[in-house]
């Protein structure tokens, strides 16, 4: 959900600081009462009514081993993603891998001819 514009947050909290209870603010501008609370903290906290800038999207555990994972992938490209999660002594899960090296745009092919020899 998209933020509330600053503009429609400074007018409700001017209306408010004029003495506009919370009440009929929020059927003036069609917002909750409790949003209205929130913005109003917001900028106590802060001095501005503009929304928080946070970061968002998963954690990025395996970019600090991305060196490392590319130079073993360069050095073995026969590598399992098991095999190379426990060599490098990796924190997460095969998939956290996967979804490591899918972000970078690397994608491990396996060799038939190996899977042919090992069935």
């Amino acid at each position: 959900m998209k933020p509330s514009s600053v503009d429609l947050r400074s007018r409700v909290i001017q209306d408010v600081d004029s003495g506009l209870s919370a009440a009929k603010a929020s059927a003036k501008y069609l917002v909750s009462a409790r949003m209205i609370d929130k913005w109003k903290r917001l900028n106590q906290e802060t001095g501005s009514p503009d929304p928080r800038r946070g970061r968002s999207g998963p954690c990025l555990k395996l970019d600090p081993y991305r060196e490392a994972i590319l130079n073993a992938i360069e050095q073995k490209p026969g590598l399992t993603l098991e095999d190379l999660r426990s060599h490098l002594k990796l924190p997460g899960c095969v998939q956290t891998l996967w979804n490591a090296l899918h972000r970078w745009g690397i994608v491990l092919k396996s060799d038939p001819c190996d899977r042919a020899a090992t069935a």
